[in-house]
């Protein structure tokens, strides 16, 4: 299946009942959230998921989070179950005698979560792990919140209507107004940050191009001079926002940073994919994202290719 394929089942990979195996979940108080790369981004979007009752921590590291504590849950996500980070934190944290729950298509992970009989989650292999985000997170909130209900269809619906527009003539244009910069993606917080983050990661695997995240409230003190009156020009880089803030306070902050940087000479391209659930809407904004990777992709001459780079194997 080619990658673009692969980013068209998106959609439908939020419609399918993930198949448990092991012991019956039960809701932590505080679930770490273990990944990276593709994967990592499953907790990121999980995280803004869950149910209120349970804090949910991405964690993107090697090591356990030193703050673990007595009856927190270890949720260790890797597609392959071959990530040698995330079986660094899988294997610390069964020494710690912390509780475990594992998402993988099978490998290491998958392997040793069935020998230990915990929950874990197993999807369907064959996919790039960047490509596999609705199997990951549906499969990690299954474990973290049992028995609950969560708009999958609708979801998946806002998903397909956001491949309809992206998937063609949107993502081209996209491509054509980039002239060379590099992108620079503004975001306000919890969902929207991780779908910047995601935006970063499939540029960066699918289209080979380097883009920068400028969260707010944080981007609106420093990282905006890079693009001030008195920074250098011409300006290298894109200002994106993506979405918009629903709390006022927020709504303030991120217009007027709009403002000042469209001032200072950088206009600011927003993109929006609006859902009346700020979740639904993140993923369609981290959508819309896949879409342009590949488009950039197509139209510089990089391959398209399931496996990333990574510097450990």
């Amino acid at each position: 299946m080619s990658l673009r394929d692969q980013v068209a089942g998106l959609a439908d990979q939020f419609r399918v009942t993930p198949e448990l195996h092991g012991s019956k979940p039960v809701p932590p108080r505080r679930a770490w959230l273990v990944g990276v790369g593709g994967s990592g981004m499953a907790g990121e979007f999980l995280a803004h998921a869950v149910h209120p009752g349970i804090q949910a921590v991405p964690w993107r590291d090697a090591h356990l989070p030193p703050w673990l504590e007595r009856g927190d849950l270890v949720l260790c996500i890797s597609y392959s179950g071959l990530t040698q980070e995330t079986l660094d934190v899988w294997h610390a944290a069964g020494e710690a005698g912390a509780l475990r729950a594992a998402v993988a298509s099978g490998g290491t992970l998958g392997d040793e979560a069935a020998g230990l009989g915990v929950p874990w989650g197993r999807v369907p292999a064959g996919l790039a792990p960047r490509c596999a985000l609705g199997y990951l997170v549906r499969a990690g909130w299954e474990l973290l919140c049992p028995g609950q209900s969560f708009p999958w269809d609708d979801t998946a619906r806002h998903v397909a209507t956001v491949a309809s527009r992206w998937s063609g003539g949107q993502a081209q244009g996209w491509v054509s107004e980039r002239g060379g910069r590099i992108p620079a993606l503004l975001a306000s917080r919890g969902p929207w940050v991780a779908a910047a983050r995601r935006w970063t990661g499939e540029l960066a695997e699918n289209a080979k191009q380097g883009a920068l995240l400028w969260a707010l409230p944080e981007a609106s003190h420093n990282a905006i001079m890079t693009v001030a009156s008195e920074a250098p020009k011409p300006v290298p880089f894109w200002p994106l926002a993506l979405g918009k803030p629903r709390h006022p306070a927020d709504l303030r902050r991120w217009e007027a940073t709009l403002a000042a940087v469209a001032s200072a000479g950088s206009p600011v391209t927003e993109i929006h994919e609006p859902h009346a659930q700020a979740w639904i809407e993140a993923v369609g904004l981290a959508h819309a994202g896949s879409w342009a990777s590949l488009a950039l992709a197509e139209a510089t001459d990089r391959p398209l290719t399931n496996v990333g780079c990574r510097a450990l194997r």
